[in-house]
């Protein structure tokens, strides 16, 4: 009995962190958060980029890491940032759908809004891997370029 406490007290330290440094919120209520967004986005003057992704990507961490870093902030200047967790491709399918799925070719996959909720953008796995690896501004200048057109 003490080593199965012993055990289960450490699988619980090894999984806290890695559950603390999940990059897709699988609890959230995307269309709640979208809609928080949009609000912020229109009384700033800025676009809403959602970033479609899942937690056992790592093509979605690595763009999550992106975003947290300064290049990606960089990015707040013009887009409200929001992430949505499409789980097995069996969560926020709908969401995908409606702004034009960015997820044909995988994960991630990403979208710009403009202020009456329509997607003037999409992004597919691609071209946001292709703009991670690119460096500092990769992904800053692929998705700035799409909204000045």
């Amino acid at each position: 009995m003490k080593r199965y406490a012993a055990g289960l007290i450490g699988v619980l330290l090894f999984v806290q962190p890695a559950v603390a440094e999940q990059a897709y919120d699988e609890t959230a209520n995307a269309v709640v958060e979208l809609k928080q967004a949009q609000e912020l986005a229109r009384g700033t003057g800025r676009h809403v980029l959602v970033i479609f992704g899942a937690n056992w990507c790592p093509y979605c961490r690595s763009l999550a890491k992106a975003l947290a870093a300064e290049p990606g902030r960089r990015l707040d200047e013009g887009f409200v940032v929001v992430k949505v967790d499409v789980g097995q491709f069996d969560r926020n399918m709908d969401l995908v759908k409606a702004y034009g799925n960015p997820l044909r070719e995988g994960l991630p996959g990403a979208a710009i809004l403009d202020a009456d909720d329509k997607a003037i953008y999409t992004a597919e796995a691609d071209d946001l891997i292709n703009a991670v690896e690119e460096g500092d501004n990769g992904l800053y200048e692929l998705l700035h370029d799409e909204v000045d057109h």
